[in-house]
């Protein structure tokens, strides 16, 4: 969806194949310096957030002069400090989105003739299609959550869940356009179509971020110095379902995609898709459980294959041993099995070989079966390969790094945030320049790099492990 004055270049910044020519800092722009971004740089966007500003930001945005409600705060700096930069985001007149030109007119203009092309953002030609991923909550205290998605083409809810939306009523069984989501108002006419009013509000790229990344919403929503007048801060947005037009529409809190599921992939299996690459992006680096001889990993990865997270004592550091939910267990995150207990281990150690020998945390594998799993709209089938890849230090790349920068990094980067490369993502919504760079030059490393170390099979390239996926 950038403009097309932001080239894809300047949008993703220089790659620096080799880490030992990264440089610390210098005074003038280099392209191999870690404290300096190219002008439309997608990591500028860490360097401009932060809980407290953010929070002093929504207080003048509610009670100045935008008098923006509480509900549409969080979606509103998300648009803001996220899409601004890059000329995605108006709040006098937000566009809507599409995944193209052609879908716009030839699916939503012939029967909407006040709409035209220019009002939506467009996604560029041959980019794969965008998921985005967020929860409808029934209850304000998110004990039940029902996933939803939404891509260029559609929003909404795949599965259906009988009387499990607010006073017993059904929710899912479909998807409408993104352009009509928020509608409050819908009725089925003699030709098949349905007719809705026009949404209070265009439901915006913006939109769809807030909502999908609404778990800082909550976590303001949870201070105790939080504003009375904005604890009602949790976005919502009216829903009705699309399977059963009788039902009312209904005004819904929405929650953060990984409140469920929090790496996306279910939205991938819903597909049926048979190769996957999985990036795990979190705050739990790999370690190893020595009193449980268990490989400790976070619990996005732990509960996809019905594994409750692991827990550690604050006083004797002890980890508690991989347990699995109880049958019938209430916990949001009990719904998200979708793989085998037995493929659990088989990953975590193979994961833990591949990085303790100093390389890329990575496995690959094949032919793993995918469960049923009805509340996340997942059906059985067979997968061919699935690539998982575990955000962690990894020796080699740290090892090929200038000194000065490994000392920086040691020292928890020197008055910036620690926990490199596993930020917490609450308390360290801030990164500044060089951790952003940091983080990225490793990610990049991870796929590109010809390292061979730690890889299976032995020899075979990190560089070639990806490209294979595509083969």
């Amino acid at each position: 969806y950038l403009p097309d004055s932001i080239s894809d270049d300047d949008f993703l910044g220089p790659v620096v194949e080799d880490p030992g020519k990264l440089i610390w800092e210098t005074e003038k722009y280099d392209p191999n310096a870690l404290n300096h971004h190219t002008q439309n740089n997608l990591g500028q966007v860490p360097t401009q957030l932060g809980l407290v500003k953010m929070a002093a930001r929504a207080v003048e945005l509610h009670f100045g002069h935008d008098k923006v409600p509480a509900t549409q705060l969080w979606q509103h700096m998300i648009g803001e400090y996220v899409f601004k930069p890059f000329n995605l985001f108006d709040a006098e007149n937000p566009k809507y989105f599409s995944e193209s030109e052609d879908w716009v007119n030839s699916k939503i203009t012939p029967n909407n003739i006040s709409l035209t092309v220019d009002q939506f953002h467009i996604s560029r030609l041959g980019r794969p299609p965008l998921i985005v991923n967020f929860n409808l909550a029934p209850q304000l205290d998110n004990k039940f959550l029902i996933p939803m998605e939404s891509t260029g083409i559609m929003t909404g809810i795949l599965k259906s869940y009988t009387g499990q939306g607010v006073n017993g009523q059904d929710v899912g069984g479909g998807y409408i356009d993104p352009f009509a989501f928020g509608s409050s108002d819908h009725k089925l006419e003699s030709d098949g179509r349905v007719t809705t009013n026009i949404p209070p509000r265009r439901f915006s790229l913006h939109e769809m971020a807030g909502l999908s990344s609404a778990a800082f919403a909550e976590e303001f929503q949870s201070s105790p110095d939080w504003p009375k007048a904005l604890k009602s801060i949790i976005p919502t947005q009216d829903y009705w379902p699309v399977e059963d037009l009788n039902q009312p529409t209904s005004n819904y809190h929405f929650t953060d995609g990984g409140n469920l599921e929090d790496t996306g992939i279910a939205a991938l299996l819903r597909r049926q898709l048979d190769t996957i690459i999985v990036f795990v992006n979190g705050e739990q680096p790999l370690e190893y459980d020595h009193h449980n001889n268990e490989v400790v990993v976070g619990e996005q990865v732990s509960t996809l294959f019905g594994f409750q997270p692991k827990k550690q004592d604050e006083i004797t550091r002890k980890w508690s041993k991989y347990e699995p939910f109880p049958s019938g267990s209430l916990d949001t995150m009990a719904q998200n099995k979708v793989f085998s207990k037995a493929d659990f281990f088989a990953l975590l150690n193979a994961l833990w070989d591949s990085n303790n020998a100093g390389g890329t945390a990575m496995s690959v594998q094949t032919g793993i079966d995918v469960l049923e799993q009805p509340h996340l709209g997942v059906t059985k089938y067979k997968t061919k390969k699935i690539l998982w890849v575990y955000n962690t230090p990894v020796k080699q790349w740290k090892g090929k790094l200038d000194s000065k920068i490994q000392i920086k990094i040691d020292e928890g980067l020197v008055g910036g945030a620690r926990n490199f490369p596993n930020y917490n993502t609450f308390t360290q919504l801030y990164l500044d320049t060089k951790e952003v760079n940091l983080l990225a030059h490793l990610s990049c490393w991870n796929v590109i790099s010809d390292n061979i170390v730690g890889n299976l099979p032995e020899g075979k390239k990190n560089n070639e492990i990806f490209t294979d996926m595509f083969s």
